[in-house]
């Protein structure tokens, strides 16, 4: 492996974070828009872990540091 490929992977990485991040972000709008229920058959559709979707059902996620996105109380994950 050449430090360009570890840098490549690092990349890619990143990448799949911030997709996943979106995915969950999407799922709580959804969650607001159509309830709990339809969240999680909306979740069940994504490559999400359970345990995290059902963290973010139940309302135990934390929020951005920035202040926006979804009014839930902070808690540690």
């Amino acid at each position: 492996m050449t430090h360009h490929d570890g840098l490549r992977r690092d990349m890619i990485e990143r990448r799949m974070d911030a997709t996943s991040a979106d995915i969950v972000q999407v799922g709580v709008y959804f969650m607001r828009v159509f309830g709990r229920n339809n969240a999680e058959a909306y979740f069940h559709c994504t490559e999400i872990d359970p345990a995290v979707y059902r963290r973010v059902i139940s309302g135990r996620f934390r929020t951005p540091s920035s202040g926006r996105g979804p009014e839930s109380e902070p808690v540690p994950a």
